[in-house]
């Protein structure tokens, strides 16, 4: 008789297939995207532990194919301080943080997975000024009309840099459309 599957063996299939399909999604047209899966898991993990009832549900099918809710975010937090304390020729910066619009209260349950789970830090803000000044750029000016009504927003950043054993040399790259 075989063992039944680890929590993680089913989170890592459905962080795999996640993976896998948002990469699939947005180079569908052909054109060049820069992605990381990893980055919007994260995001959508944060987004999860504030979730109720049906999209609850759903997130947990997305994230972890139906494990515990509790499994999903030790597996976030087990990942993102495997990253943080990691040893190698690499680096990756991650920083995780909530907004919420000012006067929103934030319970203190969802306060306590992000800051356990993925060292999150929370900031209260106007979002029709604060971020909408930050991203109006790159919507074409449409953020506000976004964003005017907005309670809550994350942000998961990413940084990187990795030692190659051969270097990056541009004269082997092209631009494609």
């Amino acid at each position: 008789m075989n063992a039944p599957p680890s929590p993680n063996a089913l989170i890592l299939e459905a962080q795999a297939d996640f993976a896998l399909s948002l990469l699939r999604e947005v180079s569908k047209d052909g054109r060049s995207s820069i992605v990381s899966p990893f980055s919007v898991a994260t995001a959508l993990a944060m987004a999860y532990a504030g979730a109720k009832e049906t999209t609850n549900e759903q997130m947990g099918q997305l994230l972890a194919k139906g494990e515990s809710e509790s499994e999903v975010h030790k597996y976030f937090g087990d990942l993102l301080n495997a990253i943080k304390n990691g040893q190698g020729n690499y680096t990756l910066e991650v920083a995780n943080k909530l907004y919420g619009k000012d006067g929103f209260e934030v319970l203190d349950e969802f306060r306590k997975i992000i800051t356990k789970h993925y060292e999150g830090q929370f900031k209260a803000v106007n979002f029709a000024d604060a971020v909408g000044t930050a991203t109006n750029y790159g919507m074409k000016g449409d953020i506000h009309r976004y964003l005017a009504e907005a309670k809550t927003g994350t942000e998961d950043c990413q940084k990187g840099k990795q030692a190659y054993q051969k270097s990056f040399d541009l004269a082997n790259s092209k631009i494609r459309p």
